[in-house]
């Protein structure tokens, strides 16, 4: 199989979910990712909105955002999301959902003005 017809099967996999399917696999994957996160130290989480039938990570960013880790675990997380800048994608760190904009793609972005997260 090359990897276009492994991409094109994964694809219509996903399309084929329910919506509850698809909230059962957000929840489960957002429950296993905050028991990481309560026993890491400060961090940076990159994720993505979602687009169509893909997992639904919002209510995990809103609990980064909402400062919950810091006030019941004295953990500083940030939130970068994915921006694509011509050619390139590039994450940005982003303090509130509702300061993103919809790319000529129909996916929500940080604004340009988000401060980019580099790699050490």
């Amino acid at each position: 199989m090359t990897k276009k017809e492994a991409r094109e099967l994964l694809l219509k996999k996903r399309n084929s979910l329910t919506k509850e399917e698809v909230q059962v696999a957000s929840e489960s994957i957002i429950k296993d990712i905050d028991a990481i996160l309560k026993e890491s130290k400060d961090t940076v989480v990159l994720g993505f909105m979602p687009l169509g039938n893909e997992i639904d990570l919002r209510p995990l960013f809103e609990k980064i955002l909402s400062g919950y880790y810091k006030e019941n675990y004295n953990i500083d997380i940030a939130l970068g999301l994915p921006r694509v800048c011509g050619k390139d994608m590039k994450f940005f760190r982003v303090y509130s959902l509702d300061n993103l904009e919809r790319s000529k793609f129909g996916i929500l972005e940080p604004s340009l003005s988000c401060e980019e997260i580099i790699p050490k």
